[in-house]
């Protein structure tokens, strides 16, 4: 069985790719390429398009949408570029058609200096005339027939309409158009004459179809030719282009100047060669863009110019050297510059740098050299070469510069000490001769030879019998301390010269801070200390709880009477005008550098009670500040039943404060009725860097591990005491051992301390921790006596002294205490 169909199909053609009229073209035009001429005699959709540019002279010139129907070149330089154009239906891709575009240079004097299609404007730029228009006559071929060609608005020609639309024929040799049976059948500006059939121009001035539009260079009437009339050129008009200025009548054209042509301030060019000016076609606005690429920046005296961050800028030719077309000579006693183009290499005189390491105090002569001195000819304490020991050749190596002393053949020399005698070389070069004590008579009865120790020339020294040490009191100094030392024969002051003393010393201990509440002239001062103000003092601090909200005190904090000097006060009364309980002092302190971070200071009460006391807490960003933990907490004063006298209070602080740049402390004072006071006075912040570690002499430590107590005593009994201390307690500060008291009274006493090898700083520190005391019933006290019954309170605590079961270490200095 067979089939059959009502359509046959032949072998596939290729297309046909039709790239354009050759053409020429200004510099400054953007060249606009069609290939929409192109087809296929399949009748086959054209689906891809090829243009390459073969060949030219045209620069750096690149091809844009070179896939695409239409593409576009933008020529760098004037010249001939030829282009070619394959296009394809999917299967089968055309023979290349080429088109040649003519490049050439846009300054012009008037339009004859232009390119076809294009005018001269009044900036002496040639520019495309508008599509449309042809006022020279460059697209028509003459011929009436084939219709009037016309210009495209990219500097091209395309076709004008037909001259004789159906149903009219076209005479050629009579230029008319025959057949017409009316008016309409006739081109614009041209009427029928029944009596011919052919349609002939218009009298000038008529418009008998309105075939004329009106506009702003058109006089909206034809004339006389067959064409439709228009105005002079020159006369001002607006062509309705926000980014044109000077619009002007041109051949029946609106036309104006680009501002991108046109100078600031009326023009967007801003004369700067590194910028790329444009206008807004919306507002007419100027924009600017950062050109990359080579400039000229005007200065004879640079070269290799190019645009940086929108400025023309090149390179000095007073820093090239002359080998790479600069004026740097390489020579240091000229100086370099450049002149209107032309290099200049004046001498100078002054310091130079010859390049040999064994010369120095370079300077550059009058004639343009730089010489130095020899430093072997140079005595080595001014930097030469020269020991000044006959002894030795000295030499310099002139790779490293480093002197060298080579042992000679000679033989008598002159050590430089009047006190020695028969100076003479020895192996390896040093001049050494025997010294005379007798020969140091003149300088002083009591003086030696000891060339190597002694301050002058003569070789005499008188040997000192006493070193005397003075320092500044290190607990006085932040940093260090300075020290001198002076030598003594006789108890009169002898100078032993640096060669054979020295001394090294360091601190241990650093004081960041301290403070005794007095200024130079012993009136009160805060020293630094910030008074808190507002509404976060709290209004009671029994048993070291901080609770309430009340204003804190910033007035009135200074006793300067009762302890001949200024302290800080705290007291219900006269706090601020009697209205205020709290005083808040806050500082921040560098420790960088610092370990084992220790503050200390006064405390002194007067008829202070439970509700009265003093807490102290440090923190930074990185550990909040805890008004439930203090550092120290103290309710009831220092020492029970003691008025008026300050003892001495010491606190480690915790680990955060060691190296640390923003470390804070907060001192609480606290008066809670009238005529009850608070007393602090030397606050000191210390701490131990520069590579030391405290030098700290422990003379008795006990942690009480495993409940034992050796060296203790507990067969003291009396009113007080029971012979029963108990251990171990439910809160363990330090170790697996504490001693604790409940409902009753023990007393356990050491003896045999031997504490005189202990200078300044003899602490007693003792970790402490309570819970759910009764302030006024419970007690810790510690106390100190020696062998002639002499007793001293060393800690008395009789309230609460921190939160429940925290611990904390409390030291008190007992080089401080008051024997009364």
């Amino acid at each position: 069985m067979s089939s059959c169909v009502d359509h046959a199909t032949g072998p596939n053609h290729p297309p046909v790719a039709v790239a354009g009229a050759d053409r020429r073209v200004s510099l400054a035009d953007t060249i606009r390429m069609d290939a929409s001429a192109s087809y296929d005699p399949d009748g086959d959709a054209i689906v891809s398009w090829e243009w390459t540019l073969l060949a030219g002279t045209a620069g750096e010139a690149s091809l844009l949408d070179a896939d695409r129907p239409q593409a576009s070149l933008n020529p760098a330089v004037a010249g001939v570029l030829l282009v070619g154009l394959r296009v394809s239906d999917g299967s089968l891709w055309s023979v290349r058609d080429v088109v040649r575009i003519d490049v050439v240079n846009a300054a012009c004097g008037n339009d004859d200096d232009c390119l076809p299609c294009q005018y001269c404007n009044e900036e002496g730029r040639c520019q495309p005339v508008a599509d449309g228009q042809d006022p020279r006559g460059d697209c028509n071929d003459g011929k009436f027939c084939n219709g009037e060609e016309v210009c495209d608005g990219h500097g091209g020609c395309r076709p004008g309409p037909d001259p004789c639309p159906a149903p009219l024929d076209c005479d050629e040799n009579s230029r008319r158009c025959t057949a017409c049976q009316n008016d309409e059948q006739c081109p614009p500006c041209q009427s029928c004459y029944t009596a011919s059939a052919t349609c002939l121009p218009q009298v000038a001035g008529d418009d008998l179809k309105n075939d004329c539009p009106d506009g702003p260079c058109l006089t909206g009437t034809c004339d006389g030719a067959g064409n439709c009339g228009f105005t002079g050129d020159g006369q001002a008009c607006d062509d309705g282009n926000p980014c044109t200025l000077n619009d002007a009548c041109h051949q029946g054209q609106c036309l104006g100047v680009p501002k991108s042509e046109l100078p600031a301030p009326d023009g967007c060019d801003d004369g700067n060669p590194c910028s790329d000016d444009s206008c807004d076609l919306h507002d007419g606005s100027c924009q600017y863009a950062d050109h990359v690429g080579p400039c000229d920046d005007g200065d004879p005296c640079t070269r290799d110019d190019s645009c940086q961050d929108g400025q023309c800028r090149g390179t000095d030719l007073a820093t090239l050297p002359v080998a790479q077309g600069g004026c740097d000579d390489g020579n240091p006693c000229t100086d370099d510059t450049c002149r209107d183009g032309a290099c200049q290499n004046e001498f100078h005189t002054g310091p130079c740098d010859d390049g040999d390491p064994c010369t120095m105090n370079d300077a550059c002569d009058d004639t343009g050299n730089c010489r130095g001195s020899d430093r072997t000819a140079i005595a080595e304490s001014e930097g030469g070469c020269d020991d000044l020991n006959d002894c030795t050749d000295d030499g310099c190596d002139p790779a490293t510069g480093q002197c060298t002393h080579q042992p000679n053949a000679a033989t008598s020399c002159d050590d430089g000490a009047g006190c020695t005698q028969f100076d003479a070389c020895q192996a390896g070069g040093a001049c050494q001769g025997n010294p005379n004590d007798a020969l140091c008579l003149g300088v002083d009865l009591d003086a030696v030879c000891l060339p190597g120790c002694s301050p002058d020339a003569s070789g005499c020294v008188v040997e000192p019998d006493q070193l005397v040490l003075d320092c500044q009191d290190p607990g006085s100094v932040s940093g260090g301390a300075e020290c001198t030392l002076e030598t003594y024969h006789d108890g009169s002051l002898v100078d032993v010269g640096t060669g054979c003393l020295a001394c090294s010393a360091e601190i241990g201990s650093t004081t960041v801070e301290f403070t005794d509440f007095s200024d130079e002239n012993g009136d009160c001062s805060l020293d630094g200390w910030e008074l808190v103000s507002g509404s976060s003092c709290s209004g009671d601090v029994t048993g070291c709880t901080l609770s309430g909200g009340e204003d804190c005190a910033t007035g009135n904090w200074c006793n300067n009477y009762d302890f001949g000097q200024p302290v800080l006060r705290a007291e219900q009364s006269r706090l601020q005008g009697g209205n205020h309980e709290q005083l808040r002092l806050v500082k921040s302190f560098d420790t960088t550098g610092l370990a084992r971070l220790t503050f200390c200071f006064d405390y002194a009460e007067v008829d202070a009670t439970n509700d009265d006391g003093v807490l102290i807490f440090a923190y930074d960003d990185a550990h909040p500040l805890d008004y439930g933990h203090p550092l120290f907490c103290k309710n009831n004063g220092p020492r029970k039943s003691v008025d008026w006298f300050f003892l001495r209070h010491c606190l480690r602080l915790p680990d955060f404060a060691n190296d640390n740049p923003a470390l804070r402390i907060l001192v609480i004072l606290h008066s809670e009725h009238d005529d009850e006071f608070v007393f602090l006075d030397n606050l000191e912040l210390f701490g131990w860097g520069g590579g030391c570690s405290a030098p700290r002499t422990t003379v008795f430590a006990d942690d009480f591990e495993n409940c034992n107590l050796p060296g203790w005593s507990n067969d003291y009994q009396g009113d007080y005491c029971w012979n029963d201390p108990r251990c171990p307690g439910d809160t363990q500060c330090d170790g697996a051992g504490n001693l604790w008291a409940e409902e009753k009274n023990w007393c356990i006493y050491t003896e045999g301390i031997d504490a005189s090898t202990l200078d300044e700083r003899v602490n007693l520190c003792v970790d402490l921790a309570d819970d759910n005391i009764d302030n006024g019933e419970d007690y810790l006290s510690v106390g100190c006596f020696d062998d002639q019954g002499n007793w001293w309170d060393v800690l008395w605590l009789d309230s609460q002294f921190g939160p429940d079961n925290d611990c904390f270490t409390f030291c008190r200095d007992l080089s401080r205490l008051d024997p009364t």
